[in-house]
C-alpha cells in the first residue's frame, strides 16, 4: 500500500527543499518521464528490501562458528585499528566482509544460490514494476554494498538497461572513502548525476540528494534491517549480547562459577585436571538450560512489566529456541559427566562400572537442568519482590546444586555457600530498590566466606579451615577484593559529609 514516509530533518530540508518523501510522487515521476531518463537507485532497502551485506554474512557456515566470529569482531572492532580516515564504521562492513571470504571462503561459492532466493522473495516489488513499466528510463543502481554480494542478487530482479555500480571487495575501503557521490562523477559524468532521478533511503547518500535534480529519499515500508546470525542459536550468545556484556562471560561464568566450582570440587578429586575438564563441559551445559530464563524474562518485561528493565540493543530480540539449548545441552553434559567420573576413578581405565555411573550421574543432572528451568519459569511470572525467593534456588542450582554430582570438602562447602549467600544478598538490595552495583560485591563474599569460615572452626575444630585448600580459597576471595578495598575505604567520611541515598530509581 502506497503511503508517505515521515519528513526528513529540518537542517536537511534547509540545504535542499525540494527532496520528496512521498512513495505515490515517486511513482508519477517515474511513469512521467521522458526519453533516456537517468534513475540511480540505491540497493540496499530500496531496491532490494534487506541489507545485502548482512544477508550475505548471515549465510556463514557452519553457523556456530560464524556467530562466535562475527561477534568476535564486533568486539574487538578491528577496523578501529586502521589509521586515519580509514578507521572506524566506514570500514566496518568492509572488515567484516573481508575477512568472512577469507576464513570461510565456501561462502562465495554457495551465495548465487541464496542470491536468487533472496531476490525471489526481498525485491521491492513496486519499485521493481515501476522501474520496468517505462521503457524510457536507464537505471544505474548505485551501492556502498560490495560487488560480488550485490551482483548474484540483481541479476534476479528483472530490470532492463540496468548497470550495477558497487564497491569492490579488496579495495572496499577506498571506494567507501571516496562516497558514492564522488564515484558516479567519475564513471557517469556529473551532467548524468545532476540531471537524474535518485532513489535511496540514507542519509548517507545527502551529496547526492543535494545535486540530483529529482531527489527522493524514501523508508519502504517492507524494508528492515537484519543483522547477520541475530536468529541463530549459539549458547551464551543471548547472554552476551542482549543481557549482560561479552566480558560477562569472564567474570560472572568463568571466574564466578567455573573456577569457584574447580576450587571447591576438583581441589580434592584424585585427578583435578579431568575433573575441571567436566565441570567445564557441565557449566556449558547448565547454561545452555539457565539462558533460556534470560530470554523468557526479557520478554515478560517487554509485554508485561509497567516499567521493564531491559538492555539497550538496537537488535531485535530473537525469540527463545525450544529444541537446540537443549541438544547443545545434552552435548555438553555427554563429555563433562563422563570426566567428572573418570576422574573419581582409581587408574584411567574404561569400563562398564564406568559407563553406569555415568549414565545414573546424567539423570540426576537432567533433573537438576528441569528443576531450574520451571525454577526460572517461576521467577520470571510472579510480582517482583517475590521474586527474592526463587532467586536463591536459582543461585544454588548455578553453584551448591553441582555438589550432587561429586564429593565436596567442608572448605569447598564454605566457599560455594559464600558465592550464593553474597549473590542473594546483591539481589535483595536490588530488588527493594536499592543500588547494586554500589554493593560491594567481592568484600561482602569475603566477610561471609569469612563468617562460614569462623562457623565451621568452631564446630568441627581449628584443623577445619587449617588445609591448603582453605588457603587458596581465602588467598583467591582477598585477591579479587583487592580492586574493591580502595574505593571502600576512599568513601568513610564524618556523617556531616554525607550525601548517599539508598533509593534509587532501579526498577
Amino acid at each position: 500500500m502506497l503511503q508517505s514516509i515521515q519528513s526528513i530533518p529540518n537542517n536537511i530540508q534547509r540545504k535542499h527543499e525540494d527532496i520528496h518523501t512521498s512513495i505515490a510522487d515517486l511513482f508519477i515521476q517515474l511513469d512521467n518521464a521522458k526519453t533516456s531518463t537517468d534513475v540511480l537507485v540505491d540497493f540496499d532497502e530500496t531496491l532490494l528490501l534487506r541489507n545485502s551485506t548482512e544477508e550475505y554474512l548471515d549465510t556463514l557456515q557452519p553457523r556456530t562458528v560464524g556467530v562466535f566470529f562475527l561477534n568476535l569482531l564486533d568486539y574487538l572492532k578491528p577496523w578501529n585499528w586502521l589509521p586515519g580516515r580509514f578507521k572506524g564504521d566506514i570500514s566496518r562492513d568492509w572488515i567484516r566482509v573481508l575477512l568472512a571470504t577469507i576464513l570461510f571462503p565456501w561462502t562465495l561459492l554457495v551465495w548465487p544460490w541464496h542470491a536468487k532466493k533472496l531476490a525471489q522473495t526481498q525485491k521491492n516489488q513496486p519499485l521493481t514494476a515501476a522501474l520496468c513499466d517505462n521503457p524510457n528510463l536507464r537505471v544505474f543502481v548505485a551501492t556502498d554494498g560490495f560487488y560480488p554480494i550485490v551482483a548474484p542478487i540483481l541479476r534476479h530482479i528483472p530490470i532492463a538497461k540496468t548497470e550495477l555500480y558497487a564497491c569492490r571487495l579488496w579495495l572496499g575501503v577506498i571506494d567507501r572513502l571516496k562516497g558514492k557521490a564522488n564515484r558516479l562523477n567519475e564513471s557517469l559524468g556529473t551532467n548524468k548525476v545532476v540531471n537524474s532521478i535518485v532513489i535511496t533511503d540514507s542519509l548517507n547518500d545527502i551529496k547526492l540528494l543535494q545535486v540530483a535534480k529529482y531527489p527522493y529519499l524514501i523508508q519502504w515500508p517492507n524494508a528492515k534491517f537484519k543483522q547477520a546470525m541475530t536468529a541463530a542459536y549459539t549458547p551464551l550468545l543471548y547472554t552476551s549480547k542482549f543481557k549482560h556484556s561479552p566480558i560477562y562471560l569472564l567474570h560472572g561464568i568463568l571466574m564466578d562459577q567455573w573456577l569457584m566450582l574447580v576450587l571447591a570440587l576438583s581441589w580434592i578429586s584424585p585427578k583435578p585436571i579431568l575433573h575441571a575438564a567436566g565441570l567445564l563441559f557441565l557449566v556449558v551445559s547448565f547454561w545452555c538450560i539457565y539462558e533460556l530464563g534470560y530470554y523468557e524474562n526479557d520478554y515478560v518485561a517487554e509485554h508485561y512489566e509497567k516499567h521493564p528493565n531491559l538492555k539497550e540493543n538496537f537488535l531485535n530480540r530473537p525469540k527463545a529456541p525450544m529444541i537446540e539449548p537443549w541438544v547443545w545441552a545434552s552435548l555438553s553434559a555427554v563429555p563433562g559427566l563422563y570426566l567428572l567420573q573418570w576422574a573419581a576413578q582409581p587408574d584411567l581405565l574404561l569400563n562398564i562400572d564406568l559407563l553406569y555411573h555415568t549414565l545414573w550421574l546424567g539423570f540426576c543432572w537432567a533433573i537438576l537442568l528441569v528443576i531450574t528451568r520451571l525454577v526460572y519459569w517461576l521467577f520470571n511470572h510472579i510480582d517482583k519482590r517475590s521474586r527474592v525467593w526463587p532467586y536463591l534456588l536459582l543461585q544454588y542450582s548455578r553453584l551448591p546444586a553441582f555438589a550432587i554430582l561429586t564429593a565436596i570438602s567442608p572448605a569447598g562447602g564454605v566457599l560455594l555457600s559464600a558465592q550464593t549467600l553474597t549473590s542473594w544478598i546483591r539481589y535483595l538490595v536490588y530488588r527493594y530498590q536499592g543500588k547494586m552495583k554500589e554493593v560491594p560485591h567481592a568484600i561482602l563474599r569475603l566477610v561471609t566466606l569469612s563468617f562460614l569460615m569462623a562457623m565451621l572452626a568452631l564446630t568441627n575444630g581449628v584443623s577445619a579451615i587449617l588445609t591448603w585448600q582453605m588457603a587458596v580459597i581465602f588467598g583467591f576471595c582477598l585477591v579479587r577484593s583487592l580492586s574493591t578495598l580502595p574505593d571502600l575505604i576512599r568513601q568513610v567520611s564524618f556523617v556531616t559529609d554525607d550525601h548517599w541515598s539508598p533509593s534509587s530509581t532501579e526498577q
